[in-house]
């Protein structure tokens, strides 16, 4: 989380997509499209809800808190990489 530049970067510095399933993002313009670059699609952050403890991997600079607490509501047994 987010689909865009921050998700490049950290692609571009090595994260590897094999361990990857979805790229998330709010903007719904984005769903079920390509991450530019990836083939890995975007998904709004409901694809979340009633899994059991997603790890999710979240570079969004000052809105990181509200991100976080938008997808606790959505699935409280999320794991966050900030």
């Amino acid at each position: 989380f987010p689909a865009r530049y921050e998700a490049q970067y950290l692609i571009g510095f090595g994260l590897n997509l094999n361990d990857i399933e979805a790229v998330l993002d709010n903007d719904t313009s984005k769903h079920s499209k390509r991450l530019y670059g990836t083939e890995k699609l975007v998904f709004g952050p409901s694809i979340l809800a009633g899994v059991d403890r997603p790890i999710l991997i979240i570079r969004a600079g000052t809105f990181t808190s509200e991100i976080i607490s938008q997808i606790k509501e959505i699935n409280p047994t999320v794991e966050f990489i900030t």
